[in-house]
């Protein structure tokens, strides 16, 4: 790549008039959404969900042995109250996950990893049942968030399913 190139790119980037420029400002606002999404996983992971997982083997010890999948999911099937604990831990994560998104996007418009890569969630007035709906693809219903996804290169403002529902989107802060 020529210094001619480089000097074009920068300025297509700065000048988002030109099509080539705007291709890959809202590219790069596409992998913004997908880093910050990451890193809110991350902040979960390794500040609420590490924490249930070792509160869950300290009570049952499951985890302390070295079983396979199929053995652990016979010994869940076979102990109901196990296999109870090991559901609450699941959706109790996924609530509080979604508990997380809510509280950060409706106090702050952003989350952690949205404020990270400096993208902020946007509505006319945010509702608390907007940033639910928005969020749910995200927590309890993850199998479908690619499914909610694919609108995002078919709507002007980038937007999934869901922030069509809720009547939010997300835009690069530094706009």
């Amino acid at each position: 790549m020529s210094e001619k190139d480089v000097l074009k790119y920068i300025e297509d980037l700065i000048n988002d008039n030109k099509d080539s420029g705007k291709k890959r400002i809202k590219q790069s606002i596409l992998l913004k959404r997908i880093i910050a999404y990451l890193i809110d996983i991350l902040i979960f992971y390794f500040s609420f969900y590490l924490i249930f997982v070792i509160i869950f083997n300290s009570i049952t010890g499951i985890f302390s042995t070295s079983l396979s999948y199929s053995e652990l999911n016979y010994y869940l099937e076979k102990n109901n109250q196990m296999h109870l604990a090991s559901l609450t831990l699941f959706f109790g994560s996924m609530f509080i996950f979604l508990f997380y998104l809510v509280v950060f996007e409706y106090y702050n418009n952003k989350t952690l990893g949205e404020k990270c890569m400096h993208l902020i969630v946007k509505a006319k007035k945010p509702r608390v049942h907007q940033i639910i709906i928005r969020n749910l693809t995200k927590t309890f219903l993850m199998p479908f968030l690619l499914f909610d996804s694919i609108s995002i290169f078919f709507t002007q403002k980038r937007q999934r399913l869901t922030e069509m529902l809720s009547k939010t989107y997300v835009e690069d802060e530094k706009k």
